[in-house]
């Protein structure tokens, strides 16, 4: 204990208290914030795309304490999407893996937003729509293809997982196809 005063003392006089402060909180936010999860906050953008995809006001909420990839307030305006998944969608880096997997999840939440609690229908309408919603938010067509294959991937993985969200009717041509008999399928 002699010894720590002894050093305290030694440097205290250049450096202060607040001194000290600041490189404990440069070291806290070094070791436990997790990078490329900066993005808390609603997101105009997002909440712009979905909204046209679903014809309703939307507000999308960007929360990095989400524990899920997303989450609606059914039947409302309201959504929250992982803050890492906006951080992929707003900033300018191509991503495909990440970012199909963000369009499928908010395509998801949005479905929720018009009242409807079924699950692997609302996925199985949310595989269909990712490509509109990547037109939407901008993706050029070259893109688009890879994000919807990624998207599908996702949406394998979940149904694998979950098999709450998977149903025999998400398949072309069957009850939940929103464009029958045109012969196109995720």
């Amino acid at each position: 204990m002699t010894r720590f005063i002894f050093l305290f003392r030694k440097f205290r006089p250049r450096f202060p208290f607040w001194g000290w402060a600041i490189v404990g909180i440069i070291a806290f936010t070094l070791i436990f914030v997790e990078p490329g999860q900066s993005y808390d906050g609603e997101s105009q953008r997002i909440s712009s795309a979905a909204g046209v995809l679903v014809n309703k006001e939307v507000h999308t909420h960007c929360d990095n304490e989400l524990v899920a990839a997303g989450m609606a307030d059914i039947p409302g305006r309201d959504m929250w999407i992982y803050g890492a998944y906006c951080d992929y969608l707003e900033d300018d880096l191509y991503e495909p893996e990440v970012e199909g997997a963000a369009l499928i999840t908010v395509a998801h939440e949005a479905r929720h937003l018009r009242g409807y609690y079924n699950e692997a229908k609302v996925e199985c309408w949310a595989l269909q729509q990712t490509d509109d919603l990547a037109r939407i938010m901008g993706y050029s067509d070259e893109q688009i293809p890879e994000l919807v294959m990624w998207a599908r991937w996702d949406h394998r993985k979940l149904v694998w997982a979950v098999p709450e969200y998977g149903n025999p009717q998400c398949h072309q041509d069957r009850a939940w196809d929103l464009t029958p008999r045109d012969g196109v399928w995720p």
